[in-house]
């Protein structure tokens, strides 16, 4: 009964067409803008601050073998972002899903956690781009920009203040503002230089190759643990790929871009940081060198002096890239948090529409991470790599209970293709705007605009519901003149045949054609009335369901879009999400269009396949616990094996191990015999060998999880403890899905063979439609 009343307090975000189908963002982005802001965020934080960290501090020359295990961590984690992906193209992807899936609570832990993590990765880019620019310029900025401690606790707080890396983080916050398709121009442009200038010097220090300098320096500097802790450091440097998740609403068809391309670039992102570390280890002893090291201080020992400035101008280019980008996935967890009023000050989840860009999450992330500079390295550091495998553990939980839940979310693939409907029926038209005006004087401006549709491969094209709210017009109005023409001419014809009877040949002619000029413009007015009768009709159905959400208020003037093209898929130019009593007054609905068809799905199961309406609520609960227990044995064996290798052969050791990894095996037998929701077949994109590769990337992110520290265990326990204060005091109060929704209008057609119909739907909290037919 406890634990009822203590779920009930757990809300879960509604999905609905609203919340799948729209979108406040600019879609700017296309494959190749992904691709770059990708690379500048993975290449230079890979090599030129994971490498040498990993190498000099945790793992050794055998970085390499902790690469590979993150490699193959990451492209396994790869192919399950790919299926959340195509099912949720939704930003905060990880955020949003566990909100549907998991509840507000847990959804506000990955946000907060998670705005944590990537406001840490701030500071340390910041940090390391202001070393290589003193590297660059021989140690002119931190004459004039550095500012010793008064006080020394190394172990928490660094040791200087560095003002240019203030300088460095707030020069980028106002780049970012510009626009996201700027940041990915600057971003190629960047990486290009980046990866020029550390190919050819990389390929210089292979010159210098001798594997004596792993023995020298001990290629297994601190073992089998070293290895696995510099696993969890590496899957740091794989934040690119994170960010594609938090791009998903700002990329052009996200479902067909972002599957196709995450695979390769994971392997080719791998292959670069896996080249450098190699020139690392090989071409000198790194035991020579301090903690510190930068990448490029190697060709000093070398004697190199040119392939040391090349490469250091390289990693200032690199890293001037990864400064703009960083920001890119603190500040999108920042505006969904506060989007979902889990956060205060609202004012954070504003959007600029003209260049989408979150102007005060940027200004906030700037300041939060310029105070952080005064903490350590190093304890940055073991945050950021305990954090990222939590993640990628709920990427595989997400998945799990997506398969064995008897309530699926999100979109599927389609198998009916609409292509050929109304192909040679109607045409793309021009962008056309028309305004309604209510009783008070105030306009809402609708706008009818062209979209592409995509099915499965999202490559065919479909009229939109708006088009064929248009399409119905142009109908309407040549039909009316065609009934107009026929009348008129039947007419024309028993006139002239009275006066030829009546009058001679000549004055006929004279009088018919008076006639016919007369019956012309009388025949224009008549159309002209009968099709704004028509348009007249149309306005008042629209004034009738808008004005609706305008009771006892005022709403404010409304401009077209034909000015302003602001790239997402809402109508009404001025949409933006208002959730606080005093937005009311300047946001009460928005009409979004509809754009997949209402037409049934083509459902294929095999016949050995039972369907998706023998699951219940039980079975997914037996399932779930499996998983609880999977997950509770596998951090058993990390810990035991981590935590107490050395006396892991004595007998009170040998027997626990021993029972969990036979209870480890019986729960991955039972689970692979449990049955899959059927529905799940018709994905557009899939996890291969599921729950096998499903429960392998949970076994090895909680693996490397479990190499962190007690002490950042508990760090890690007061951010939660102060997030979970935060949300009892605020966010539980005013959360969006804690209250009612606000009504919207959705512009949704159906199609039926010769029977086209447009609906304008009132879209109320409880899930029902008021509907005005056209």
């Amino acid at each position: 009964m406890t634990y009822g009343r203590i779920a009930s307090l757990n809300r879960y975000k509604t999905v609905g067409n609203e919340f799948l189908e729209h979108s406040e963002w600019i879609r700017k982005l296309r494959t190749p803008s992904l691709i770059g802001i990708a690379s500048v965020l993975t290449i230079p934080f890979g090599i030129f601050i994971i490498t040498p960290y990993v190498v000099m501090n945790i793992s050794g020359p055998s970085a390499l073998l902790s690469l590979l295990i993150a490699f193959i961590i990451m492209f396994l984690s790869g192919m399950h972002m790919n299926e959340l992906m195509c099912s949720m193209p939704k930003s905060c992807l990880l955020y949003n899903f566990t909100y549907v899936s998991f509840g507000e609570i847990a959804a506000f832990l990955v946000g907060w956690i998670s705005f944590l993590d990537f406001t840490i990765c701030i500071v340390i880019v910041a940090k390391n781009w202001s070393s290589h620019m003193n590297l660059l310029f021989h140690g002119l900025f931190n004459k004039h920009f550095t500012v010793e401690m008064s006080y020394h606790l190394d172990s928490i707080f660094a040791t200087k203040i560095d003002f240019f890396a203030v300088l460095a983080i707030f020069c980028s916050s106002i780049v970012l503002c510009c626009s996201i398709r700027v940041l990915a121009t600057v971003s190629i442009i960047m990486i290009t230089i980046c990866a020029l200038a550390t190919n050819s010097t990389a390929f210089v220090g292979f010159y210098f190759a001798d594997a004596n300098n792993w023995l020298a320096a001990g290629f297994f500097k601190n073992g089998p643990i070293g290895v696995i802790k510099g696993a969890s450091n590496y899957l740091c440097a794989y934040i690119g790929i994170e960010t594609f998740s938090f791009l998903l609403e700002e990329t052009k068809n996200p479902r067909k871009r972002l599957p196709f391309i995450m695979p390769f670039i994971i392997t080719a992102l791998t292959l670069v940081m896996f080249l450098t570390t190699m020139v690392i280890t090989l071409a000198t002893d790194i035991s020579k060198y301090p903690d510190d090291m930068l990448f490029p201080n190697i060709f000093d020992k070398l004697e190199i002096p040119s392939a040391k400035y090349v490469m250091t101008i390289g990693s200032v280019c690199g890293l001037s890239g990864t400064m703009l980008a960083i920001f890119v996935p603190a500040t999108r967890i920042l505006t969904s948090l506060c989007g979902d009023s889990l956060l205060p000050l609202s004012l954070l989840a504003h959007t600029s529409k003209k260049r989408g860009v979150p102007y005060y999450a940027v200004l906030l992330c700037a300041l939060l991470s310029s105070s952080m500079l005064l903490l350590n390295v190093s304890k940055l550091f073991e945050i950021i790599a305990f954090s990222t495998p939590l993640r990628l553990i709920l990427l595989g939980c997400l998945i799990y209970d997506q398969r064995y839940n008897p309530n699926v979310v999100g979109l599927f693939r389609e198998t009916a293709f609409y292509r050929g409907i109304y192909r040679n029926r109607y045409n793309r038209h021009k962008t056309k705007s028309s305004n309604i005006f209510t009783d008070d004087g105030d306009s809402c401006s609708v706008t009818v605009s062209g979209y592409r549709w995509s099915t499965d491969d999202e490559n065919s094209e479909m009229i939109s519901s708006c088009e064929i709210l248009r399409n119905i017009i142009t109908q309407q109005e040549v039909q009316c003149q065609q009934e107009v023409c026929e009348n008129w001419m039947d007419k024309i014809s028993s006139i002239n045949e009275n006066l030829g009877l009546l009058l001679n040949e000549e004055d006929e002619e004279n009088e018919a054609d008076q006639k016919l000029s007369e019956r012309n413009l009388a025949k224009n007015s008549l159309t002209g009335l009968r099709y704004s009768t028509f348009n007249n009709l149309l306005a008042e159905n629209l004034k009738e369901t808008t004005t609706k959400f305008c009771d006892d208020r005022k709403r404010l003037s409304m401009s077209s879009q034909d000015t302003y093209d602001f790239g997402h898929n809402c109508i009404r130019s001025p949409c933006s999400s208002c959730f606080s009593e005093t937005e009311i007054n300047k946001h009460k609905f928005h009409i979004f269009e509809h754009d997949i068809p209402k037409m049934p799905y083509w459902n294929r199961y095999p016949g050995s396949v039972s369907g998706s309406q023998d699951f219940d609520k039980t079975d997914h609960k037996c399932s779930m616990r499996t998983l609880f227990l999977f997950i509770l044995s596998s951090v058993i064996i990390g810990l035991l094996i981590l935590k107490t290798e050395s006396s892991l052969t004595k007998p009170y050791l040998t027997l626990p191990m021993l029972l969990a990894c036979i209870t480890l095996v019986y729960l991955m037998i039972n689970i692979a015999r449990q049955t899959v929701n059927p529905i799940n077949n018709e994905r557009s994109c899939k996890t291969p060998a599921f729950p096998h590769l499903t429960l392998l990337v949970i076994f090895l992110a909680i693996l490397v999880a479990c190499t962190t520290d007690c002490i950042t265990v508990v760090g890690f326990i007061a951010w939660i403890i102060t997030g979970m204060i935060l949300y009892v005091l605020y966010g539980y109060k005013y959360s969006k899905e804690g209250r009612a929704p606000f009504n919207g209008l959705i512009v949704g057609n159906n199609l039926i063979k010769d029977n086209s119909s447009t609906r304008i739907m009132n879209n109320t909290s409880n899930h029902q439609f008021s509907v005005i037919m056209l």
